[in-house]
């Protein structure tokens, strides 16, 4: 039976592929392409249906009956493609047909199939095996979760996390993966499966995905607790991070929320807690063949979920490249030299792993990032942080006992005193949740650090509870402030979005020099995506051959209008159009410095006429 199992993922790894779709209503990037080709070519455009390879598009020129035309990528020799990089001839040559034909590798599907298969390979090591987590432990960790998923929910932010962006990664995570290509299909995949048994019961898809995303937060205690357990740490000790991860508030405010850093934690602490169980398996004491064959599967599972994790988001990418140094801290007894093999070993699994199933698709996210289309950090000098750091994990492993944590968690450190300060940028929210990225390795090897004979003192659960104290008193400054003027704009156009007609559309500035911002459109009756209308004021746009008849439409004054490069843009736009008011909305400016005023004017109105 267990061979069986891992023939069948094994299969499922090198068989999968891509199933042919059939024409479905085209994804707002495509609608905001083809209203840019119409403001340049000054003739009304709508794309019908898209395909993969294809876009169906329906032209109406003025004194012209209207007709249809296809747009898409011919089979002749005008470029060739590899994975998503174009290939465009400088020279002339014979024949073009003579090129092989690209191979991109890696595999897209609907759901987080890799995932799946990490748990069938999980599984599978459970055939005639004793369970590798004892009773005890068992316990400790449905306790950790309940707790940790009862304080998610209450406490959750059932709200945007990144407002701005946060209806772009909903529609991308419920309703259509393509939203989110530049990032990556991770999202889109793991969110499309979670949330499928919430369909039937017709939750609206952002409550879906919030509750989903808390579920997966609520893993990563007791994951901790079982990544402590596999390093050798006690029980008691092994309290400590999985206590501290269960009530860090920063953590428990993000959970319900479309972020994606609980969804990339959870999948790295899991890859880690495997590949930890693969060391153990393979230096068990007499090992057997079956102590080999458990060591395999559970690498496998190991390099699946840090795939996964990987296809989510870039920022994903350096925790993931750490996650196989984990094995080094295994609880077995073994030479330096076998527990540096095994982590050499473990790498290799894993990067042949992501190789295999998402190359291309991370190339692609690659690409993205060189050309421009997602942001890009510059390097900041930032050495002497970096060499602190890892000085401080190399003397605490002298003093913790068992001393590898501390200088698994030595990389992690370091990659946080570089990275963070690049993140500047981002908001105060955004940048305290990516430390509960780039800090839980870390946290865990806390508990390396608490003497045994202190661990078993009556007093030591009293000593825990003070320490959790402290840090969420230290951090529940940083989520005070979270209601953001974006958040709360959010909040009233989503409830307004709810009431509007389904023979109407809404128009607003979405992209303005470094600005965009996106509106909860999910929340609407479904229609066309194309009646939701994007501006990008970053090109020169005929709002008259972009929008046509004007009909019922709706022109939103948002929150990016109020900002230094937003004002003019939407002053060009709102000068086109005749406006009546139909409801508006004053918020105050936070953070202040964003914006050129304060409060914040956010205004319906009912497009009448182009002028």
């Amino acid at each position: 039976m267990r061979a069986a199992l891992v023939a069948l993922v094994l299969a499922a790894l090198f068989v999968a592929g891509r199933a042919r779709a059939d024409e479905a209503p085209c994804t707002a990037m495509v609608h905001d392409w083809v209203g840019r080709a119409a403001s340049a070519g000054h003739t009304r455009m709508i794309a019908v249906a898209c395909a993969p390879e294809r876009v169906r598009v329906r032209l109406e020129p003025d004194g012209a009956e209207p007709y249809e035309v296809e747009v898409a990528e011919g089979p002749g020799p005008a470029f060739r493609r590899i994975g998503r990089f174009r290939l465009s001839p400088l020279l002339v040559v014979n024949d073009w047909r003579t090129l092989p034909a690209p191979r991109p590798f890696g595999v897209r599907t609907r759901y987080a199939w890799m995932v799946f298969a990490a748990l069938l390979l999980v599984f599978a090591t459970r055939l005639r095996a004793p369970p590798p987590i004892a009773r005890g432990d068992r316990i400790a960790c449905g306790v950790f979760f309940v707790a940790a998923f009862a304080l998610r929910v209450a406490l959750g932010m059932w709200g945007p996390h990144h407002p701005g962006l946060a209806p772009l990664w909903i529609l991308g995570g419920t309703t259509d993966a393509n939203e989110l290509v530049h990032y990556g299909p991770g999202y889109a995949e793991l969110f499309t499966l979670l949330t499928a048994p919430l369909r039937p019961a017709h939750v609206a898809p952002d409550h879906a995905l919030y509750a989903t995303n808390a579920l997966l937060s609520a893993l990563v205690p007791p994951l901790a607790y079982v990544l402590a357990r596999f390093a050798g740490i006690d029980a008691r000790r092994a309290w400590l991070p999985a206590v501290l991860l269960a009530a860090e508030p920063v953590s428990i405010r993000i959970a319900a929320s479309e972020s994606y850093f609980p969804g990339i934690v959870a999948l790295c602490v899991a890859g880690a807690v495997c590949l930890l169980a693969a060391a153990d398996a393979w230096f068990a004491p007499r090992r057997s063949r079956a102590d080999r064959a458990r060591a395999f599967a559970f690498a496998m599972a190991g390099g699946l979920l840090v795939a996964q994790a990987s296809r989510i988001h870039p920022i994903a990418w350096s925790e993931a490249g750490l996650v196989p140094l984990a094995a080094v801290a295994s609880r077995r007894t073994m030479k330096i030299h076998e527990r540096f093999l095994f982590v050499g070993a473990a790498y290799a699994v894993v990067a042949l792993l992501v190789l295999v199933t998402s190359g291309s698709q991370l190339l692609g996210v690659l690409n993205s990032l060189t050309s421009g289309e997602l942001a890009r950090t510059r390097p900041v000098p930032t050495v002497t942080p970096a060499l602190v750091s890892v000085l401080v994990c190399a003397v605490a492993a002298l003093l913790a006992r068992p001393r590898w944590l501390p200088l698994v968690a030595a990389p992690h450190l370091a990659i946080a005193a570089v990275t963070r300060v690049q993140y500047t940028m981002e908001g105060a929210l955004w940048m305290e949740s990516y430390d509960t990225l780039v800090f839980v390795m870390p946290i865990i090897a806390l508990a390396s650090l608490v003497p045994e004979r202190v661990a078993k003192h009556r007093a030591a659960p009293l000593a825990i509870a003070t320490i959790v104290a402290f840090l969420v008193a230290y951090r529940l400054a940083d989520v005070r402030g979270a209601r953001s003027t974006n958040h709360l704009e959010d909040a009233w156009i989503r409830a307004w979005m709810t009431q509007l007609p389904a023979e109407c559309r809404t128009l607003h500035v979405a992209f303005a020099g470094h600005q965009d911002l996106f509106l909860p459109t999910y929340a609407a009756s479904p229609r066309p995506q194309s009646a939701f209308v994007r501006l990008d004021l970053r090109h020169d746009i005929d709002l008259r051959s972009a929008l046509g008849a004007i009909g019922c439409t709706f022109y939103l004054h948002t929150s990016l209008c109020s900002t230094e490069q937003g004002s003019d843009a939407c002053a060009r736009i709102e000068s086109q159009l005749e406006l009546v008011p139909v409801t508006g909305a004053s918020f105050p400016a936070v953070p202040r410095d964003r914006f050129v005023g304060d409060p914040i004017e956010s205004v319906i109105y009912r497009a009448v006429a182009l002028r």
